[in-house]
């Protein structure tokens, strides 16, 4: 009895550590935190044995935790999809050669105003006023010279409102652009000039012609779609709304010499005059989409194309005299559908956390919208014929967006 009290009173002192041994045997062969190990979804802590309480001849064990809960808290699942133009590394675990990609927009709810300066080209075909024929033998021959439009400026602004859900954006815009041309030619000598606009009962040759063309175009869309994520690269955006647009041509034409006259001693104008003006006013759907490659930090490359059918009015008047004596005084209405094609390549950049710059080039293609009256049977003078085209913009253009 004696031999086996002494052997109790050599084991009993060295019991807490080989209890504490046997834990960080366990904590090596388990992959989880160190001194832990995981059952059905709760980790753990191991604990070294414990002395019941009702034994007052047992000392208490040093150091020996309480059993707790060592798990970490997961984070909230979001409640929109994660952008991937929004950094996904976290800090300092990312390799610094690597491209970190931040967000394209401000994805949060606001309003994004935003200005477009054009520099565009319009593009037309009837606008000929003149054959310059080298001989003057009766037979017309030599070039048909037509008028064209110069390079000229126009604004687009408007704004770009993100929804309470950011996949979803409301924007509209106004555009507007003008441009306009002249030509003037003399006959040379012994040479004269056909007029290829006025009607057979007016003048048949003269030797001086000058001829100008302007467009005016105004559009208002208005847009509705989402925006949505392809890959880790792309951002599509997709939309649809409707457009209301107006274009107004005129083309106007001034004859001198010949069978016509010139200006007097007042130098009032005598010659012959020609005015012509076609309007079109319509209102339609437009339906169309954007894409957005991140090709660099910062940098985006994009496309985007749309396509509108306008169901509008044309009106037209003609008018045409002779020493300010009218000899053509006509006026037409017509209602009819315009196709619209619009396409536009650009890349952009984000300066600033607030800011956004691009540029690109665009082009817009009315199709069937030059469609003016022509008279030219001279034995049924009131015979009319058409003079048919398409009606085109194109060139650059600088954005600058601003993100509320």
């Amino acid at each position: 009895m004696t031999a086996k009290l002494s052997l109790a009173v050599l084991i009993l002192p060295a019991l807490p550590f080989l209890t504490l041994g046997l834990g960080e045997l366990a904590a090596e062969d388990h992959l989880g935190p160190r001194g832990s190990f995981a059952t059905a979804g709760r980790d753990f802590v191991l604990q070294p044995a414990r002395i019941s309480s009702q034994d007052s001849s047992a000392e208490a064990i040093p150091f020996a935790p309480m059993p707790t809960d060592t798990r970490s808290p997961q984070p909230a699942a979001p409640l929109w999809p994660s952008y991937p133009w929004v950094e996904e590394q976290a800090a300092g675990q990312h390799d610094k050669s690597a491209i970190r990609f931040i967000e394209v927009e401000h994805l949060t709810n606001g309003i994004s105003p935003r200005i477009d300066y054009l520099l565009w080209r319009a593009r037309r075909r009837g606008l000929d006023f003149a054959i310059v024929d080298p001989n003057d033998n009766g037979l017309p021959e030599g070039p048909v010279l037509s008028t064209f439009y110069d390079t000229d400026s126009g604004v687009r602004f408007g704004f770009a409102f993100t929804l309470p859900g950011p996949q979803w954006e409301l924007s509209a815009y106004y555009t507007y652009f003008h441009a306009h041309g002249n030509q003037t030619f003399l006959a040379p000598a012994n040479g004269v000039i056909y007029p290829t606009v006025l009607s057979p009962v007016g003048p048949r040759q003269v030797t001086g012609a000058f001829a100008q063309a302007n467009v005016d175009l105004d559009v208002v869309d208005l847009q509705f779609g989402p925006r949505l994520t392809v890959g880790e690269l792309f951002l599509l955006s997709l939309f649809g709304g409707v457009r209301l647009g107006q274009v107004k041509m005129r083309h106007n034409a001034f004859y001198t010499g010949g069978d016509t006259g010139g200006f007097d001693e007042f130098l009032s104008f005598t010659g012959t005059r020609s005015f012509d003006e076609v309007r079109f006013r319509g209102l339609g759907i437009r339906v169309g989409g954007e894409g957005a490659w991140r090709c660099a930090e910062y940098t985006d490359v994009f496309a985007r194309g749309s396509l509108a059918i306008l169901s509008g009015r044309f009106s037209e008047s003609l008018l045409q005299d002779d020493a300010g004596q009218p000899f053509v005084n006509l006026a037409e209405k017509w209602e009819q559908l315009v196709p619209v094609l619009e396409l536009a390549l650009g890349v952009s950049y984000e300066f600033r956390e607030d800011m956004r710059v691009a540029i690109g080039y665009e082009f817009s293609h009315w199709f069937g919208l030059v469609d003016s009256v022509d008279l030219s049977d001279d034995v049924a003078v009131g015979k009319t014929m058409r003079r048919r085209s398409d009606l085109t913009f194109e060139g650059l253009f600088v954005q600058l967006a601003i993100f509320f």
